[in-house]
């Protein structure tokens, strides 16, 4: 039986580990960590939104980075101190802007967004899996008639692919969801995405871990790669902190670390770290709690309900490899928490909530690599950015497809390293 070493015990590296076995693969996971999804997937903004399947670098993102150096409250943030690292990344970020790369990277992106959810809410069937998942849709609420317009042509640009919106007023978002009474006033409209889902990643990757662990997969927690080692050409083994093991097949899925490493091998993978910020807010018995995600286009917030707590999400900061959580930005997602739900704001003690932070791996297209690269037998799955969640099960399908040589279940052309 052919052996597969996989590196990363997060949401990419596990979803990655378990379709591979599923395909008959001997696998072996390696986490740094003692445990899985300690990293980025351990606190994201819960939402598996095939309708999101957009980049960052939308047209304008250029004004919008020059204007966030001075602001520190600033949605999507750049600081100076990144600047250097950034460079050459940036030119290519700013430059697929246009209208017509961003509308590509949306038409490239749809069809692995849609394709991943779906096998997600199959492998949450097929396994029993407990994630606090809801299936009541994405409510995506807008305060003026631009916004609402300008989403909805990207949304009529998919709408061959499949993608389905539900135009909503005012009043039908908050019957939607109620506890968006309170600022009935300064919603123009929605959209309302039927066909996307929720859940805890975190408890999703520990709970298709045990999955691996019945199926025989291997996992050595705590045990940092070193080294991968070659000869004429190919992939014949690698040496962590721990041990040598022989392989032909090694996958790097360790996310905004996956360039460093391939570095090594001579591969340039054109990964930046993005940092993100989520608040969790207990709300277990707390009367009028949301009960649908919704999207705040204005305040650039993702509120999401997962079992008995709230999670909020949202601002992007390019400041380097820096993970330190940073008290304003905390502060500022309690009050955009407050401008959301204000009548449910004054229950809630800061003191009980949770803060986190985490690194999104970014590709300056917005869309992640996944196949070969560099020597035979090595495979990379990386840069989802904040779709991560979204993605990582049919990506994880398709690097098995490509590793096994059968026939992809999409086409691999747009994601290829």
């Amino acid at each position: 039986m052919r052996k597969v070493m996989i590196v990363g015990g997060g949401l990419i590296g596990v979803s990655s580990a378990y379709e591979l076995q599923r395909s008959g693969f001997e696998v072996t996971l390696f986490e740094a960590s003692d445990a899985l999804a300690r990293g980025t997937s351990y606190a994201n903004g819960g939402l598996l939104s095939a309708s999101m399947p957009e980049p960052w670098n939308s047209p304008g993102v250029g004004r919008a980075l020059l204007s966030s150096l001075t602001d520190p409250y600033s949605a999507m943030k750049l600081h100076p101190r990144a600047l250097p690292g950034l460079v050459g990344w940036g030119l290519r970020f700013l430059r697929l802007s246009t209208p017509a790369a961003y509308r590509q990277a949306c038409a490239d992106n749809f069809p692995l967004t849609r394709f991943s959810v779906d096998t997600t809410l199959e492998l949450a069937a097929a396994l029993n899996l407990d994630f606090d998942q809801r299936s009541v849709g994405i409510l995506k609420i807008f305060d003026h008639p631009a916004s609402l317009q300008n989403t909805k042509r990207g949304v009529a640009a998919l709408h061959n692919l499949g993608l389905r919106a539900e135009r909503l007023s005012a009043d039908e978002c908050v019957a939607q969801e109620p506890a968006l009474d309170a600022i009935r006033g300064r919603i123009y409209g929605g959209l309302l995405f039927p066909d996307d889902h929720s859940g805890d990643a975190r408890r999703f990757t520990q709970g298709l871990g045990d999955a691996l662990r019945r199926g025989g997969g291997h996992m050595h927690h705590g045990e940092r790669l070193v080294d991968i080692h070659v000869s004429g050409g190919a992939i014949t083994g690698m040496t962590t902190s721990r041990d040598h093991y022989a392989c032909d097949t090694v996958v790097i899925a360790t996310g905004v670390d996956s360039p460093k490493i391939l570095r090594k091998l001579g591969v340039h993978m054109p990964v930046q770290p993005a940092k993100g910020y989520s608040l969790s807010i207990p709300v277990d018995g707390l009367e009028g709690s949301p009960r649908t995600p919704v999207v705040d286009e204005a305040l650039h917030v993702a509120i999401t309900p997962l079992g008995n707590q709230l999670r909020v999400a949202g601002t992007a900061e390019f400041m380097g490899h820096d993970r330190t959580l940073e008290s304003h930005r905390v502060d500022n997602l309690h009050n955009v928490f407050g401008k959301m739900y204000p009548e449910l704001a004054p229950h809630i003690r800061r003191e009980d909530c949770t803060a986190w932070t985490g690194l999104r791996p970014m590709t300056y297209d917005g869309k992640p690599r996944i196949g070969p690269v560099g020597p035979n037998g090595l495979f990379v799955n990386t840069g989802h950015g904040a779709l991560g969640w979204t993605m990582a099960s049919g990506s994880a399908r398709l690097l098995a497809a490509l590793i096994e040589g059968t026939k992809p279940p999409l086409d691999p052309g747009p994601f290829r390293p």
